[in-house]
């Protein structure tokens, strides 16, 4: 099958969208571009770790004793979180422009402690916990303790008296940080103020082309957006599923790597997103299809827990079966063409291998081996059509009001409006 054929030929199609597809169609919504925008003060905090920081090595047997040491903040703490305060200071690592750096460094912060790392300034949230709760005092890096101090801070100068405690009020930390993240959100889509509405026309041109170019729209039977927007056109909008919760409840998570009975296991993914259902939002039901096409996602292992059931669906062991997997992609920088076709290469591998072992395959790569052979698992470029976009993020300042979640409902109520009328 030629590949301008692969994904035209095929029938009841599920699509599955990475962040991947919202750059392509021109929002600059990466980790990166999160990070560098006015919705964090991570310039004001990288400053206040700096002085922090000099602080504790002018005196660290005060540090070390005494949690309630924090320097004073001149800005208004409400806005800054302890998630804030672990990403600036893992910040060298954050300026890959993947969606699934933010959960890796996670998974770091929770399962790793301070002497696995030769950084003294990157904390570790079991170091924190006995930082604050002044066991083995003495021996805590620099990175705990600011942290720690931060912490008690921002939780009014009370110390969790559990570990399920401590781990609860980082939750609750963490959804303030997610908080922020869908404000981030939804300005890349719509922008507002008290007389007039901004949509952000050129992508949803983008995001019609480009679902064009993946499958006959006619043959969508769902769509798993792990994005938390989404184009508002109603052919699309109304068979969209959010993965990972939407633009009011964008959800952060890890791997299932954490039994029920440990506190950590709170950040998972699966209690995430069952914690989600329970507040009102749509499970991501895989649904009836015969065919998946995905775009855009990086594969990565944090996100198994959805794609080991899809492959399931498609009988992916059942050797007699004819259903496909073709994973699309775009080359968004000729110099690095090579390495982007070799990233798409080396995930799939380990899909696929992790999976067999899932399904007690004995020699996990001859499943993908046979699967390839049978062309069941395919891949195929996109054709880059894309428009440039509106920077609706241009001198926002989002801190001048505080907008509610009723209020960032409303607009994309109107967003979904104005979709259902857009004109191509």
């Amino acid at each position: 099958m030629k590949q301008d054929n692969v994904s035209r030929d095929i029938k009841n199609v599920k699509i599955v969208l990475g962040n991947g597809f919202d750059l392509f169609c021109g929002l600059k919504t990466s980790y990166k571009d999160y990070f560098s925008s006015p919705f964090t003060r991570y310039g004001y905090l990288n400053k206040w770790i700096g002085g922090q920081a000099t602080k504790y090595e002018s005196d660290p047997k005060s540090a070390n004793d005494n949690p309630h040491g924090l320097a004073p903040i001149p800005e208004d703490i409400r806005h800054i979180n302890c998630w804030d305060v672990y990403f600036v200071m893992v910040s060298d690592q954050m300026i890959r422009p993947l969606w699934c750096g933010v959960e890796t460094e996670m998974l770091n912060s929770l399962i790793k402690r301070d002497t696995d790392v030769t950084n003294d300034y990157k904390p570790h949230w079991e170091n924190v916990w006995e930082y604050i709760n002044k066991e083995k005092p003495g021996n805590h890096k620099p990175g705990s303790i600011i942290l720690g101090q931060f912490l008690v801070a921002k939780a009014g100068g009370r110390i969790p008296k559990t570990k399920e405690d401590f781990y609860e009020f980082l939750l609750k930390q963490l959804r303030e940080f997610e908080n922020n993240f869908a404000r981030f959100i939804t300005y890349q889509h719509v922008e507002w103020n008290g007389m007039s509405t901004r949509f952000n026309k050129a992508y949803i041109r983008n995001a019609r082309m480009l679902l064009e170019q993946l499958c006959d729209p006619s043959e969508i039977a769902s769509i798993g957006c792990f994005n938390y927007g989404f184009t508002p056109e109603a052919e699309f909008y109304e068979k969209c599923k959010f993965v990972n919760g939407n633009f009011l409840n964008p959800i952060f998570g890890i791997d299932s790597v954490f039994d029920p009975s440990d506190p950590r296991y709170i950040f998972t993914k699966t209690n995430r997103r069952i914690e989600w259902t329970m507040r009102g939002g749509e499970s991501p039901a895989a649904g009836e299809f015969d065919n998946v096409v995905a775009f855009g996602h990086s594969l990565n292992s944090h996100d198994y827990n959805y794609f080991f059931p899809i492959l399931d669906k498609l009988e992916m062991t059942d050797f007699s079966s004819n259903k496909k997997l073709i994973i699309a992609y775009s080359i968004y920088d000729e110099t690095e063409s090579g390495n982007i076709k070799k990233r798409i290469r080396h995930a799939l591998y380990s899909l696929f291998s992790a999976y067999a072992d899932y399904c007690g395959k004995k020699d996990p790569t001859r499943l993908l081996d046979s699967l390839t052979t049978q062309g069941r698992v395919l891949t195929f470029e996109v054709t880059n059509t894309s428009t440039k976009c509106e920077d609706l993020l241009e001198g926002v300042n989002p801190w001048l009001s505080d907008y509610s979640e009723s209020d960032i409902a409303e607009r994309w109520e109107k967003y979904v409006e104005f979709g259902k009328n857009f004109a191509r």
